[in-house]
């Protein structure tokens, strides 16, 4: 802020200081043709910038959208997730009984604490034919209840899920559609695979899902049975969040009176993982409309000072018959020039941008034409406004007083 007064004032004061007082005293004073060009370069910038932010704002906001929009292959609605400890643990059954009994719970499971962002990896994946290059392919892996998959709306494509009957299972596993690409399988149901040096029977292959971020590809994916899972997962009726927190409470206070209930949803969690990018979106809009207005301000000061240098052509015009819409052509057509200039720079420049942007995301929005086309279209506007307030302002002055100036 120092810096910028300091310069904003010294500036002119150097300005000022070189003008020789005979000729101020005259009315002589021309700009030189050197500040005459700065002036139109720092014009073209401004729309360069100003076209890059709006540009980034359509884009930025596109994608958020687009990510809080995207289908996980998961349902994350309505999903309550509490982190299960020991005593959770122990009185699962009890819980589970009495809250599907419970106004506004729809199912009970457990599973992960964090459905859309699992962080555990292992590479301790062996299957027939592995090759030396998948030595160390990670597969993500979490351990669920035998009714995890309709909790959260992940369908199967190919076998079945765990045994209702059975709490812990040791011996098969179940993979995702990606974990069996990865390994190259052909009909993997029934084949055996090792898991942490233990032979297991592949006994079902579920739908790809995401277990991160949109960031990364979806991973291959381990899911085991064990009712030692870390989250209770806890599925409202659609519509009836509020009532399923509700009794959610209840039962907790009535089964688990010195346990603490602290719980998430999942949705929030999810959202919670682009909260730079909600943010960024948000400055940009803010941004775009203040380079906008800035690179508006540029030209009307622009236009306002080359009106006056050429007040008497005006007055000569008019007097020899030029029409209004000839000088507002004349005042107009070398900013809108510049404008042009501006735009034209400015859309490789965002294009290249953005889209290098986008490639930190593994799934994103594509760049449209109207991306690009609206934001010019708005500059253009904005800018003939602008320019043509100040050429009709300039138009409509009397050319007896311009020309007596004197």
């Amino acid at each position: 802020i120092l810096l910028v007064t300091l310069l904003s004032g010294t500036y002119p004061a150097f300005v000022l200081s070189s003008f020789r007082p005979t000729e101020v005293l005259k009315g002589k004073i021309q700009p030189q043709s050197g500040s005459i060009g700065l002036r139109k370069g720092l014009v073209i910038i401004q729309f360069v910038l100003a076209l890059l932010l709006v540009v980034g704002a359509f884009v930025i906001k596109e994608q958020v959208q687009y990510i809080q929009h995207k289908h996980l292959g998961i349902s994350k609605d309505n999903l309550i997730v509490i982190e299960r400890g020991a005593e959770i643990g122990s009185k699962y059954k009890v819980l589970k009984d009495k809250l599907l009994k419970a106004p506004g719970i729809d199912k009970v499971t457990i599973g992960p604490t964090t459905p859309t962002d699992i962080p555990s990896a292992s590479s301790g994946m062996s299957w027939p034919g592995k090759r030396p290059e998948d030595q160390h392919q990670a597969f993500n892996y979490f351990w669920a209840a035998n009714n995890f998959l309709e909790t959260v709306e992940l369908p199967l494509a190919a076998g079945h899920f765990y045994r209702a009957d059975a709490p812990f299972d040791t011996t098969n596993i179940v993979l995702n559609k990606r974990a069996i690409e990865v390994m190259g399988m052909e009909d993997p149901i029934g084949k055996t695979v090792q898991w942490w040096g233990q032979q297991r029977q592949i006994i079902g292959v579920v739908e790809d899902f995401h277990t991160q971020s949109l960031y990364e590809d979806i991973q291959p994916v381990v899911i085991l049975l064990s009712n030692d899972a870390r989250g209770l997962l806890v599925k409202a009726k659609e519509g009836e969040m509020k009532t399923a927190v509700t009794s959610l409470q209840k039962v907790f206070k009535e089964v688990l009176p010195a346990v603490y209930l602290h719980y998430n949803f999942v949705d929030a969690e999810y959202q919670q993982q682009y909260k730079s990018e909600v943010l960024t979106g948000t400055l940009a809009n803010y941004f775009a409309i203040i380079s906008i207005l800035i690179a508006c301000l540029g030209l009307l000061g622009l236009s306002t000072f080359l009106a006056e240098q050429k007040t008497k052509e005006i007055g000569i015009r008019k007097v020899l018959g030029a029409s209004m819409g000839n000088l507002i052509s004349l005042l107009s057509k070398d900013f809108l020039l510049l404008v042009g200039i501006g735009l034209i720079i400015g859309i490789p420049i965002s294009w290249y941008l953005l889209n290098d942007w986008l490639t930190n995301f593994a799934y994103t929005i594509d760049l449209k034409w109207w991306m690009f086309a609206i934001p010019v279209v708005i500059a253009i506007i904005i800018a003939g406004i602008t320019i043509g307030i100040q050429a009709v302002r300039a138009a409509l002055n009397n050319p007896i007083d311009a020309l007596t100036s004197e």
